[in-house]
């Protein structure tokens, strides 16, 4: 009993990672160099990012910290786990992704 919950754990962390590290590659890569901003955190991020000296993956961590603990208050444990791990993960990948792979333009032409 333990052991099959312990592994829909892994499994439903393991999606949660590979589902958070997609979005997040495509944000940084496609989303952040053409100043899109469609909405969300993300998006406020690029625009704050695009006006002020802060970088836009730190904007979407000050963001995202401040609306988890907003979030946790009112979604309860359980979820409020899920979003932290999620937001963390995504927010620390899109800050590595800045030191790792500096953007100074778009990948392509065409947006």
């Amino acid at each position: 009993m333990q052991k099959a919950k312990v592994r829909e754990n892994v499994k439903e962390y393991a999606l949660l990672t590979l589902g958070t590290v997609i979005m997040t590659l495509g944000i940084y890569f496609f989303k952040f160099p053409n100043h899109f901003s469609t909405g969300g955190v993300s998006g406020v991020g690029t625009i704050l990012g695009a006006v002020t000296p802060i970088t836009p993956a730190t904007w979407i961590l000050i963001i995202n910290m401040t609306l988890l603990v907003v979030g946790f208050i009112f979604l309860g444990r359980t979820t409020g786990i899920r979003t932290v791990y999620c937001s963390v993960v995504y927010s620390l990948l899109t800050w590595a992704f800045e030191w790792i792979f500096p953007m100074t333009q778009p990948l392509t032409d065409q947006t």
